[in-house]
């Protein structure tokens, strides 16, 4: 069985059913952003993963729009391009899944604009991985309703997932595991 990986923020984290596998290794932390993958970046090449999953984002633009900590203006390309360098130029020939960011549903006049600039992202993300031989996994329709928003039956927060939530992303993810 392959040695699989997940790398990412607090959504990454609270996937528990990742547990159900043995060759899985679950790299989310709380809070991260691309900034601290990067900084963390070891951790993930000491696990010498056959297969990694990267699903990170949202806690970037959620900083970025002072929603979230404190407001500082982070250039997701920029540091998108440096975590792929460091994939490319560190783990070469390595299967690498690139995982869009989940839309999102806070109480906030400017959400629905945030989910256009998410689905912008997503856009980038899925252009980096085919650029890179990587493959790109597009989790966020799935979680989407018909107003561009998160379906709130999916999440406790507007961001975060839900029970529910989780079992759509491990259904959705679940064949990628072997």
């Amino acid at each position: 069985m392959k040695k699989v990986v997940f790398y990412g923020d607090s959504i990454t984290q609270g996937f528990n059913m990742l547990d159900k596998h043995k060759n899985v290794v679950n790299l989310g932390r709380n809070g991260d952003k691309i900034s601290d993958l990067i900084c963390r970046f070891f951790e993930l090449m000491d696990e010498m993963p056959e297969r990694i999953f990267v699903m990170i984002g949202i806690n970037d633009l959620l900083v970025s729009k002072g929603y979230w900590q404190r407001q500082i203006n982070i250039d997701f390309v920029t540091l998108y391009f440096g975590l792929l360098a460091l994939l490319r130029d560190n783990i070469p020939h390595k299967d690498v899944v690139l995982i869009s960011i989940l839309p999102i549903c806070i109480d906030h006049e400017e959400t629905l604009s945030w989910n256009y600039e998410i689905d912008a992202y997503n856009v980038f993300i899925k252009g980096q991985a085919e650029s890179l031989g990587y493959r790109y996994l597009d989790l966020n329709t799935h979680f989407k309703n018909g107003y561009n928003l998160m379906c709130t039956e999916y999440s406790s927060d507007g961001v975060h997932l839900n029970e529910k939530g989780y079992e759509l992303l491990y259904k959705q993810i679940k064949a990628e595991l072997s």
